[in-house]
Formats: C-alpha cells, sequence, structure tokens
C-alpha cells in the first residue's frame, strides 16, 4: 500500500469523524506534513478519501453500541463476510478495498485489542476476502442416470435455455442447480466448475487452487465418485481441500476456527462401494462420508423435499460462519 495512502487511513483511524470533518487542515499538516491546498487534489486523496470515509462512518455505526472490543470485532468481521458474499467488483478492486478496511480496523483498535485478538481478525478478514464460501464437488460421469432421476429439481430451479442445449450424458444437471439454488438462498461466492474441466487429463490448477481456498466443501456423491479410475476428480478435489486445511491449521496456532467444514451430498442408493471393494487409496475419504455433514437426496419426491433437505446444508454455513466470526479469544 501506497505511503500515502497508509497516512490517510492511519488519520481515520486515529481520529474521530467529526474531528477530521470538522477542521481536517491541521491534521493533513500532522499526518502528511503537508498544506490542505497541496494535498486534497492528489490523485491518492481524490481516489481514497471517500471510500475510507465511508469505511469509517460504516465502523461508527456498527460499533457504536458495542459493550466491549470484542464486540467490534464481531461487527468488523460480519460486515467482511456480507461485503465478500455479496460482492460484485472485479477481484482485484474488491481487495485493494477490502485492504483498507483492515487496515482502517486495525487502526482503529490497536490500543484496545489484544495480540490475539488481533490475529484473529486479520485472519477470518482475510479468509472472508480471498476464499470462496464453498467449492461444490461433483462428477459428470453417468451424468444421464443423475438427469433423469432429478429432472423435477434441476426443471424447478434452472430456465429451460439453461439446459435444453446440454448433452445430458455429459452434464451434470443437478450439480448446476444445486449451484444455483444456493445463490438463490443467498450463499454466494461459491466456486463451480462449469465448465467440466475435470475431463481433461492432468489435475488442473483451476481445480486445486479453488479447492484449496474454499470454507466449505460440498461434495455429490453417486456411484460413479468412487470408481477406481484416473484422474477421479471427486478424489482429487477432496484431497485437495483436506490437505490444505491440515496446512492451514499448522500455520495457525490457538483456534483458527478454520477446521474442515465437508458436507456430502447422497444422488443415489448404495453410492458406496462395498466395504471390500473400496480402494486403500480411498479409504479415509470414505469413511469421512459417514462421519462428516451429510444429506439424502434418494428418498426426496418434491422439489419441496429438496429445498428442506439442503436447508440443512445452508444452516450449516450460516453456523459455521458464526463460529469464526464470534470465537474471539480473550
Amino acid at each position: 500500500m501506497d505511503t500515502k495512502v497508509e497516512s490517510l487511513v492511519k488519520m481515520f483511524g486515529e481520529n474521530a469523524l467529526t474531528d477530521i470533518e470538522g477542521n481536517i487542515e491541521p491534521l493533513i499538516k500532522k499526518y502528511f506534513n503537508a498544506e490542505w491546498d497541496t494535498v486534497y487534489q492528489q490523485e491518492f486523496f481524490t481516489k481514497h478519501y471517500e471510500l475510507i470515509r465511508g469505511y469509517r462512518k460504516k465502523l461508527d455505526e456498527l460499533t457504536g453500541n458495542a459493550l466491549n472490543t470484542k464486540e467490534k470485532i464481531i461487527a468488523a468481521l460480519s460486515f467482511c463476510w456480507k461485503e465478500a458474499n455479496f460482492n460484485k467488483s472485479e477481484a482485484t478492486i474488491f481487495y485493494s478495498k477490502m485492504e483498507l478496511f483492515h487496515r482502517l480496523v486495525n487502526e482503529m483498535l490497536k490500543n484496545e485489542w489484544t495480540p490475539k485478538q488481533q490475529e484473529h481478525f486479520n485472519t477470518v478478514a482475510v479468509i472472508f476476502r480471498d476464499y470462496h464460501n464453498y467449492f461444490l464437488s461433483y462428477t459428470n460421469h453417468l451424468s444421464q442416470a443423475i438427469n433423469q432421476a432429478y429432472k423435477i429439481i434441476y426443471e424447478a430451479i434452472l430456465n429451460k435455455e439453461d439446459y435444453s442445449g446440454e448433452d445430458f450424458s455429459k452434464r451434470n444437471l443437478l450439480a448446476k442447480a444445486f449451484h444455483r439454488f444456493l445463490h438463490l438462498k443467498n450463499i454466494r461466492k461459491g466456486f463451480f466448475d462449469l465448465d467440466s474441466i475435470r475431463l481433461a487429463q492432468g489435475i488442473d490448477d483451476k481445480v486445486t487452487a479453488n479447492a484449496s481456498k474454499s470454507i466449505a466443501f460440498i461434495q455429490l456423491i453417486s456411484m460413479a465418485s468412487f470408481e477406481y479410475n484416473e484422474p477421479n476428480w471427486s478424489y482429487i478435489e477432496y484431497l485437495t481441500y483436506t490437505k490444505a486445511r491440515d496446512v492451514f491449521k499448522q500455520q495457525n496456532d490457538y483456534r483458527s476456527g478454520f477446521s474442515p467444514l465437508l458436507f456430502y451430498v447422497f444422488t443415489e442408493k448404495n453410492a458406496l462401494p462395498p466395504e471390500s471393494l473400496i480402494p486403500d487409496d480411498y479409504k479415509v475419504w470414505s469413511a469421512s462420508t459417514n462421519e462428516k455433514l451429510h444429506c439424502d437426496l434418494t428418498a426426496i419426491n418434491t422439489y419441496e423435499d429438496f429445498v428442506k433437505e439442503i436447508e440443512r446444508l445452508i444452516n450449516a454455513i450460516i453456523n459455521y460462519k458464526s463460529e469464526m466470526v464470534n470465537s474471539i479469544p480473550d
């Protein structure tokens, strides 16, 4: 960040907004060692002043009734999550805007919070900024059977033009509808590989990068998921996600609040092979489908049944986000 922009953030973080707006000239002299007339028309000032001012005003509104520092941090992190979830800006623009917000919070609370509280805020704020809310893992292999079984679902959620030209034998429309449904419920900022890069030979960097940078891992499980073939994208994505979480836990001490959130969605009865036919490579993965959160779509008969089942997943994501926000150390 440019040193002049840092000074501007520092000015807004260390002074009340009323003081800045009421008598800015001496503050400009203090933080920039320059006169107001030589600063206010410079590019850094015209580009960032109103944005930082807006963030300071928002923080004052969010923390005005806070009883302690923890409540201020909770309010700031909740804002970070909402900004990320509903962001419409291009990625680099959003990154720059949130970097300003993070710096401003650090300036405002630097004399209040403990080192652990500061670490918690900075860790979680960066996760909300840089990570997907979820990674949707699925397979297109033998998708025609899935599409036939869940026609009532994708026809209820997708527009006809969204699937009328698709090859039903090569495109999993349930996955497409699932992703769309989460957006309808305002669980946004998820990664869904619409372009079927799983058909490529070898591991695509796009898949591994996004699987490792996701808060939740949602996997649609069918009989084709556990077929022992190369490459098995369902397995690769699971492995990438869990390994990334292990690395994260090793790099972040105390309570990172970021243990893996795996959610399995069973789309076919008897999707898992018999125990004796599960390859050793897949043993831990297979076991986790029963140990972790899961829902079963095989018994649904209506769209309403589907909604009720998926609400459990949505609530799990919301609760997980709340835990990350609220688990602030003393």
